[in-house]
Order: structure tokens, then C-alpha cells, then sequence
């Protein structure tokens, strides 16, 4: 509740109190998930770093727990993505992948976006269009509405090569609040416009991705008081 909120010292809190029970009592499971909340609070804070060393220590309780398994070599692509270590990202997603159980769901639908997405930094164009109108297809039926947008910024950047798409990708995650969301999709497509030489286009885009930042952490200073 409180890490949706982005209230992340108090969601930390909790979590860390909830790990140590956990740990105690032996029920890997759920401590595991904690350790993934905690590893993606740290990357939404800019310490991946951390968030990796949560995660490559969770990997090895992990054996036995195929879901939560994948779930963590999801989480340690998106830590490589968001450093733009996309070959890294890449493998990670397809080990990710490798695992029906994850696959097969929502979340295996976004890990197959995420895919296609470090695919297309790549310029593995033919492999990452595939990937992306299949993962676009099911996230659609999902009716997920952040990855619907990030969707729609990936079609505007990579494939129709139109803004405009990016625009409403940000507007639609600026009325659901999704602050750190936004500030990643407008940062790609703020670099991305300067790769083209673009620089008005660069410049607005990374005035949006500051001001969603700059909101996210007057957001996280609330906490405090």
C-alpha cells in the first residue's frame, strides 16, 4: 500500500520488520517477495546497486519457488534497464521468460514488452517488432493501463517514429499518478530525441521526466513528517 503510495521509508520499514518474521519462521515465500519490493524501492530511488545485491541474494533461496524465481530475474532486468545495460537487461528478461509460469500471465506479458523494448535499443529490429506486437496484443486484453502506455511511447519512438504517441503516453500516466513511470518513458524519449539531433524535442522531454522526479520525491519527503 504504502510503496503504490510512494511513501518508500514507511513501506522500507515494514518490509524489513515483515522479512525478519519471515525469516525466522522459515516461510521463504513471502520473504522473498519482500525482498523484491525492497529491491525495487532501492531502484525506484536510484540505488540499483542495492536493489541487484537483494536480488542475487534472493535468487538462491529462490530454487523450489518457480514464480517468485522468475519474478526476481524480471526485477534484475528492469535494475539493468533503468542503467541502460540493455544486453544485460535482455538476458535476464529471456530467463525471466524461460519459465511458463511466468510467461503466461500479465507479468510475463510486460516482461515480454520489456523484451522487445531492450531489443529495440539495440537495433535488433525484426526480433523486437515481433516481440512487441505480440506482448502489445495481450497487454491490451489485460487493459493494463501503465504498460498500455509504455506501449504506446515504444510504438511512437521505434516504430511509427511519432511524438505525438509519446505525449499521450505521458498524459495518460500523469492522470493515474504514475510518477516514476512517466519520468522513465519521457527520459528515453528525451535521449532518443537528442540521438536525432532533436534538441527542443530532448529538452522538453527532460524538463517532463524532472518534474515528475521532482514531484516523486516531495511525495517521499511527506513521510517524514
Amino acid at each position: 500500500m504504502y510503496y503504490r503510495l510512494n511513501q518508500y521509508l514507511i513501506a522500507a520499514s515494514y518490509l524489513e520488520q515483515a522479512s525478519v518474521i519471515f525469516s525466522k519462521l522459515q516461510y521463504t515465500e513471502p520473504y522473498l517477495n519482500c525482498q523484491i519490493i525492497l529491491a525495487c524501492i532501492n531502484q525506484e530511488l536510484h540505488y540499483p546497486s542495492k536493489g541487484e545485491r537483494i536480488l542475487t541474494d534472493a535468487l538462491i533461496l529462490a530454487e523450489g519457488y518457480p514464480l517468485v524465481h522468475a519474478l526476481i530475474y524480471r526485477v534484475l532486468g528492469l535494475n539493468k534497464l533503468g542503467m541502460k545495460r540493455y544486453s544485460e537487461a535482455e538476458e535476464y528478461f529471456r530467463k525471466a521468460l524461460s519459465f511458463s509460469e511466468h510467461s503466461e500471465l500479465l507479468v510475463g506479458a510486460k516482461t515480454s514488452y520489456n523484451l522487445s523494448n531492450v531489443l529495440f535499443h539495440q537495433g535488433k529490429q525484426d526480433e523486437a517488432l515481433k516481440l512487441f506486437e505480440s506482448a502489445r496484443a495481450r497487454i491490451h486484453d489485460y487493459q493494463n493501463k501503465e504498460y498500455g502506455a509504455r506501449c504506446m511511447s515504444t510504438d511512437g519512438l521505434f516504430v511509427s517514429r511519432d511524438y505525438t504517441k509519446v505525449d499521450k503516453a505521458i498524459e495518460l500516466l500523469n492522470q493515474i499518478g504514475m510518477d516514476f513511470e512517466l519520468a522513465e518513458i519521457a527520459e528515453e524519449a528525451s535521449n532518443f530525441a537528442e540521438k536525432e539531433g532533436n534538441n527542443v524535442l530532448a529538452l522538453k522531454y527532460m524538463k517532463s521526466a524532472n518534474k515528475a522526479r521532482l514531484y516523486q520525491s516531495a511525495l517521499g519527503g511527506d513521510q517524514q513528517c
